[in-house]
């Protein structure tokens, strides 16, 4: 029968099951179950029932080891980064020991240098904030005549260029037109637009504070493992940053402090007084240099020229700067007073110094700590390791609860049975969970 014809196979089988003995009415047996086709499903039957009753606890299997193995690969990423985080804060710990050493009081001559190097860089910022805003001041404006003319080596246009500059803002003053008057509204006009350029020189010095900070900060920070160049540059990256912040408060501050206006350099009454005595003293400068000009050849002071001359613009301007340098220096004290108190304390020296701390690494998020270290090759391989068995185990049950709930579809991609009397179908093929079945 190889050789013949399906066609001619299913007549041949239809004449036996029709015949003696396998008659029904002889054998007793019910027509439906004769033949290829009876048989194939009968198996087909068996095979589903089987299915059934198995593969709920396989499937079952398959989920307690998905469980296991997420719960693995999990434990493996918490243990590995507490580790990252315990290291990092445990690297803080050793850095706020050194910190605290370098500023201590104790005898030890290396940590005494360290402490000596941090204050006296920090001394020599204040110091060069002081003769930079002294020497703005003095330049050209608010230095007695010699020692402005020294100061411009013999050159009285630069020295005068500020009796100029008072000269041209009073004639366009409301107050020109009163003789001898000297309006407060030109005096702080002039003031607030002279100290005007100390904003770029607290940037200046805000970056020389932020820089000797650094790095006095750097040299504590140190970690067991140099040669971790990634660790390191991403710890430095982060302080530095952190630092940098607290250098912009520090900056912001003294901006803030450094907008004076004579009311308020006036406001207290102790200042007033030193003022007044700084006024005081100039006019008399003033009065004495006054009588010098308008003296006769003889030496007598001549009443006329001199009413005229302390009525005239010229002794009006002179008393502008007069005023402009006791207010310029007023502020220029205590501005610099009030830096050095605020910021070159040892308690806002140790705040600085803490801007390396815990609180940091808390901040970061979990993939960002993970970033500060390099991969470990035991754990990246024991990671995919387990990332894999969860998706074989994933594809697995997928495929197993769809035999479950379509038992007669043996799998995707299981040709599903055919018990059709023509017979073009062939017994189901068992598949292994994932495999895919060609047509």
């Amino acid at each position: 029968m190889r050789d013949m014809p399906l066609e001619e196979v299913r007549r041949k089988e239809s004449v036996l099951f029709s015949g003696i003995p396998w008659h029904p009415v002889t054998s007793h047996l019910e027509n439906g179950r004769m033949g290829i086709d009876a048989l194939r499903k009968g198996l087909n039957d068996i095979y589903v029932r089987q299915v059934q009753a198995e593969f709920p606890g396989l499937t079952q299997k398959i989920r307690d080891q998905l469980v296991i193995k997420k719960a693995k690969l999990q434990a493996l990423e918490e243990s590995t980064l507490v580790d990252q985080r315990s290291y990092l804060k445990n690297n803080v710990s050793k850095y706020k020991s050194k910190a605290d050493k370098c500023l201590s009081d104790e005898s030890d001559e290396g940590i005494r240098e360290n402490t000596d190097h941090l204050t006296a860089q920090l001394e020599k910022c204040i110091k060069t904030l002081r003769d930079t805003l002294t020497w703005d001041g003095k330049f050209g404006l608010f230095y007695n005549e010699i020692d402005t003319c020294i100061l411009c080596g013999g050159k009285f246009a630069d020295y005068l260029g500020i009796y100029s500059w008072i000269n041209e803002r009073y004639k366009k003053s409301p107050g020109y037109k009163l003789p001898g008057s000297i309006p407060d509204s030109l005096i702080t006009e002039l003031f607030i637009e002279r100290i005007s350029p100390w904003e770029k020189v607290i940037g200046d010095f805000s970056t020389k504070v932020s820089r000797t900070f650094q790095e006095a900060i750097l040299k504590c920070c140190q970690f067991e493992h140099e040669k971790d160049t990634l660790l390191q540059h991403r710890c430095q990256e982060l302080l530095i940053k952190a630092l940098e912040a607290k250098m912009d408060e520090f900056r912001q501050e003294c901006l803030v402090r450094s907008k004076y206006e004579p009311s308020r350099l006036l406001k207290d009454e102790t200042e007033k007084r030193v003022f007044e005595n700084q006024i005081r003293n100039a006019r008399m400068k003033l009065l004495k240099t006054a009588l010098v000009r308008t003296a006769d050849p003889s030496g007598q002071t001549n009443t006329e020229k001199l009413a005229e001359y302390l009525n005239g613009d010229q002794y009006v301007i002179f008393q502008i700067h007069d005023i402009l340098r006791a207010l310029y220096s007023m502020a220029l004290e205590d501005f610099t007073d009030w830096v050095a108190m605020s910021f070159l304390g040892m308690d806002y020296i140790k705040e600085v110094m803490d801007v390396y701390n815990n609180q940091l690494f808390d901040a970061l998020s979990d993939e960002e700590i993970r970033a500060f270290f390099k991969p470990d090759p035991k754990a990246e391989k024991a990671t995919r390791a387990l990332e894999d068995d969860i998706k074989k185990l994933e594809v697995m049950q997928k495929d197993l609860d769809a035999i479950v709930e379509k038992p007669y579809n043996l799998g995707s991609g299981t040709k599903p049975v055919d018990t059709t009397a023509n017979g073009s179908s062939d017994m189901p093929i068992r598949t292994k969970p994932g495999q895919r079945i060609a047509n």
